[in-house]
């Protein structure tokens, strides 16, 4: 559009879609090796990750779809209203105290046994794996 003019933009619930288009794809026999396939996710929504990540995590969603997850938890303080109509939400965190808030729900998440894909967070800036040498996850 022209500058300054608002522009609509279709959003969807990523859980939601992992769901149905990850989970319930189907694969062609010889897509299928020893390993089998794997999907890695990389997350760096400028810090939309501390409404993302705990949707995933408690919907199923990652672990019955995602084996890898990387990408940075950015410092920014964040404040998200709790729904006026429901109740629920709502969350508040200090300047530079997100990467150790997000850091503390990743532990309690592998604290469960239940995750089918047994999910690996790797905690990474998005430019920085090009020249740090370490191989990607397999």
């Amino acid at each position: 559009g022209k500058a300054g003019s608002p522009v609509s933009v279709p959003i969807l619930r990523l859980s939601d879609w992992l769901m149905n288009e990850v989970h319930k794809r189907k694969l062609p026999k010889d897509v299928e090796g020893s390993f089998g396939p794997r999907v890695v996710m990389k997350m760096d929504i400028e810090s939309q990750e501390y409404a993302v990540l705990p949707d995933l995590m408690f919907s199923g969603s990652l672990c019955k779809t995602v084996n890898t997850i990387f990408g940075e938890y950015h410092p920014w303080a964040i404040k998200y209203d709790q729904d006026q109509s429901t109740g629920r939400g709502g969350l508040t965190i200090a300047q530079r105290q997100g990467p150790e808030k997000i850091r503390d729900f990743v532990a309690f998440f592998h604290s469960f046994r239940y995750c089918e894909m047994n999910t690996h967070f790797i905690e990474l800036d998005d430019e920085s794996y090009l020249h740090d040498g370490v191989p990607l996850p397999s």
